[in-house]
């Protein structure tokens, strides 16, 4: 019984340079005990080729057709497939470092307590690559779930026997993991490592960057649940709003800033009522988001004072010298290292 199964979909239109990538930089990892299953979505030509040829010299790697159309049941099939203690999410676009599977395996060997981990990442494909990180404890993620996705997909792994005992499966097609992760936040404890593991690839192509309709209404369901958890009931004005933060989709006016301030607050309110997350993390996430959209906003006397009167000001300000203080100790950690 492998210790990992490593959970891969390929489609069929996958260019076969970055599928190459990717299969090679699980074949080469430094932790050799796993298995690794690929939903064959149809590849063609070279890539098939490619795949077959790796199959015949590499016993890890089992190959099994697609069945059912569709993100969400191919994703349930490899879950459904895996007998590895962990599970591995492997997208065919993106390239893992040697030591991805390695690092994950030991902070969930040495965290009982965690049953599903992700890293940061670093976006290649694009100029310039940019390195994002994602909050590493579970309070953190869990309040952060709220307002947009916590986790890099293909970064993540998890405890495969706590995943099978929470009966959580993937629902839908787009946003399939931002929704899986939502399901799982009541039920498991999570982390993230601030090791970047994973390169994540940016490309027109990307099955991320099709079907925007489906994603979109999606979304909209995600937030209305969202929104009823907080004993709250939605408006598609609401929903709505959430929809156009998380795609940064959004003019920068008064008026949004102003609907965002009115609606963040609501947010606050209901949760220091019912205390569905944790506290103070919620409103922290919250005030990180007011701050970043604040930025965006054209600067005049108006959106200073209504920025000014804000109920997250204090915690913004906290926020801000929190990191300066953070960045000034590990550049100081930086030159005593180097003495």
């Amino acid at each position: 019984m492998p210790l990992v199964s490593v959970l891969m979909l390929v489609n069929k239109d996958i260019p076969i340079n970055y599928f190459s990538e990717a299969m090679q930089g699980i074949l080469n990892q430094t932790l050799s005990d796993f298995e690794l299953i690929i939903i064959d979505g149809g590849l063609k030509g070279e890539a098939k080729d490619l795949l077959l040829t790796n199959a015949v010299r590499d016993p890890r790697i089992h190959i099994i057709a697609e069945t059912t159309k569709g993100l969400c049941a191919n994703r349930n099939l490899s879950m459904s497939l895996a007998i590895g203690k962990y599970c591995a999410i492997a997208d065919a676009d993106d390239v893992y470092l040697p030591d991805r599977l390695e690092k994950e395996v030991k902070f969930l060997e040495n965290n009982p307590y965690i049953s599903l981990i992700g890293s940061s990442i670093r976006t290649i494909g694009q100029t310039p690559e940019v390195t994002l990180d994602f909050p590493q404890e579970h309070a953190w993620i869990y309040c952060k779930l709220f307002l947009c996705n916590a986790f890099a997909h293909s970064t993540v792994m998890w405890r495969r026997e706590d995943i099978v005992n929470s009966k959580i499966f993937y629902r839908l097609d787009a946003c399939e993991d931002y929704d899986f992760f939502i399901q799982l936040s009541d039920k498991i404890r999570m982390a993230n490592l601030d090791d970047v593991l994973v390169g994540y690839r940016v490309y027109s192509s990307q099955i991320s960057q099709v079907g925007l309709e489906k994603k979109y209404w999606n979304l909209k369901q995600i937030y209305k649940d969202q929104i009823l958890k907080l004993g709250l009931a939605p408006n598609e004005d609401e929903i709505d709003l959430l929809v156009k933060i998380n795609e940064s989709n959004f003019d920068n006016s008064i008026i949004f800033f102003k609907r965002v301030r009115s609606f963040f607050t609501k947010l606050k309110n209901a949760n220091q009522t019912r205390k569905i997350y944790p506290e103070p993390e919620f409103c922290k996430v919250l005030a990180e988001c007011f701050w970043q959209i604040f930025k965006r906003v054209k600067l005049n006397i108006r959106s200073f004072t209504l920025f000014l009167i804000t109920p997250f000001l204090w915690i913004i300000l906290l926020n801000l010298l929190t990191k300066r203080i953070n960045k000034f100790s590990k550049f100081i950690n930086q030159i005593l290292q180097s003495i």
